[in-house]
C-alpha cells in the first residue's frame, strides 16, 4: 500500500524542525495584545467554520442528527471561553451589566389615602365624581360663553367702524 501525500506537506516519517536554542526576544505588551487579538479572530473564524460543518451534518437525512447539534453547542461554549480568555489578554473592553431591583416602601400618606378609598361606599364615590364632572362642565361652558361675548363685541365694533358702512 502506497501512501499519497499532498505536495509541500511533510511526510509522516519526517520529523519537524527543532525549536531554536535561543529564546525569542521578549515582546512588548502592545505586541502581545495585538497577537492575542489576532489569535482570537482566527479562533472565532475556525469556530464558525466548525459550526457550519455541524449544521451541514445535521441537515443530512441519514444517521444521527442530534450529535452534530450537540457538537456545535460544545464548540460554541468552548469558543466563548477561549474568547473570554484571549479578550482578557488583549485587554478588550467589555461590559457586564446586571439589573438590581429594589422595592421601595410605600409613602405613609398614600397608604392612608388608599385605606380611606377602600372604606368609601360606591354612592359616595359616584357623588364626588358627579360634582367633579359638573365643575368641569361649568368651567367649559363659562369659557365658551366668554369667547362668544368677545366675538359679539368684535362684530359689534366692526359695525360701528366708519370704514365698514352699515347696510
Amino acid at each position: 500500500m502506497t501512501q499519497t501525500t499532498t505536495p509541500g506537506a511533510p511526510s509522516p516519517t519526517e520529523r519537524p524542525a527543532p525549536l531554536p536554542e535561543e529564546p525569542a526576544a521578549p515582546r512588548s505588551d502592545d505586541a502581545l495584545r495585538r497577537l492575542a487579538a489576532e489569535r482570537l479572530a482566527e479562533h472565532l473564524d475556525l469556530g464558525a467554520s466548525l459550526i457550519q460543518r455541524c449544521e451541514d451534518l445535521s441537515l443530512v437525512r441519514k444517521g444521527d442528527r442530534l450529535g452534530p447539534i450537540y457538537a456545535a453547542a460544545r464548540v460554541l461554549r468552548a469558543d466563548a471561553q477561549v474568547a473570554q480568555a484571549l479578550a482578557r489578554v488583549a485587554q478588550v473592553e467589555s461590559c457586564h451589566r446586571s439589573v438590581v431591583e429594589t422595592v421601595a416602601k410605600p409613602d405613609p400618606k398614600f397608604v392612608a389615602w388608599q385605606q380611606q378609598q377602600q372604606t368609601r361606599k360606591p354612592s359616595e364615590i359616584r357623588a364626588e365624581l358627579a360634582q367633579r364632572l359638573a365643575k368641569i362642565v361649568e368651567t367649559a361652558r363659562a369659557k365658551v360663553e366668554a369667547e362668544d361675548v368677545k366675538e359679539m363685541r368684535a362684530a359689534a365694533g366692526k359695525l360701528d367702524d366708519p370704514i365698514y358702512p352699515p347696510y
